[in-house]
């Protein structure tokens, strides 16, 4: 089963599908709107606590919003299709100003944040916990990953970790990159492991099943179904790729 959600305007709300794309839960979100939420991660709702879902409200076409805010729920028992507990607005400003994003994945150390690359170089952040949600939050900026895209296929649109918590990939629109999670920073595998992405219109959407598994999926429009694909892989083999332009 995944939890996956709707892009800007859409419902507050997640949904539980499987692995066919077959619609197992839809559970709204109260007292929140998707102003243009872009990626969903599952991880300790605070350090050895239990599974939160944490959505991303973190996309920002026009990169002039002053806040992203990441709401987190307990996860949903799909049968219920209602929220357990409140929902926590978290609230954050990046430490040199609005930036535009669409991967994010939480671990132990933190939920993690990479910017898509639109007009800066591709930095991951960090919003450590324990969480505070009465105050707004400045990001802190872990690592460079790469340098300022030159074309939009190299742009980064998804983010995950693996259920182990140990290897973490890095979707663009053209690749997949995969890393080492050490601490609160990221250390590309062995030979640059990485690999061509499927074409997907769209494709934004990226998760890990098990540690040699990974889902990607697309958006769907009025006119066209989103696409799911499932690729069995070993990123330590894997042909070498970078996030740069000369990737895919």
């Amino acid at each position: 089963m995944f939890w996956t959600h709707n892009d800007s305007g859409g419902d507050p709300a997640v949904f539980a599908v499987d692995s066919t794309g077959a619609l197992l839960a839809r559970v709204r979100l109260p007292g929140v709107s998707n102003r243009d939420w872009e990626d969903i991660g599952i991880g300790p709702c605070e350090p050895g606590g239990g599974p939160c879902l944490f959505l991303g409200d973190i996309g920002d076409n026009s990169e002039r919003h002053e806040r992203i805010a990441v709401y987190r729920i307990p996860e949903p028992d799909p049968a219920t299709d209602s929220v357990s507990g409140p929902v926590a607005i978290l609230l954050a400003t990046y430490p040199d100003g609005p930036r535009d994003a669409e991967g994010l994945f939480v671990t132990e150390a933190g939920i993690h944040i990479v910017n898509k690359g639109r007009s800066d170089a591709i930095d991951l952040f960090r919003l450590p916990p324990p969480y505070d949600t009465s105050t707004t939050v400045s990001l802190e900026r872990v690592q460079r990953l790469a340098p300022p895209p030159t074309s939009v296929s190299a742009q980064v649109t998804a983010a995950a970790v693996d259920p182990t918590g140990q290897r973490a990939a890095i979707r663009t629109y053209s690749s997949i990159r995969f890393f080492a999670v050490e601490a609160d920073t990221l250390r590309p595998l062995d030979g640059q492991a990485g690999m061509v992405a499927p074409s997907q219109l769209q494709g934004e959407g990226l998760d890990f099943i098990s540690p040699d598994l990974v889902i990607l999926t697309s958006e769907a429009q009025a006119s066209r179904p989103a696409s799911l694909v499932i690729l069995s892989c070993d990123p330590l083999r894997a042909p070498p790729d970078t996030l740069s332009d000369s990737g895919g």
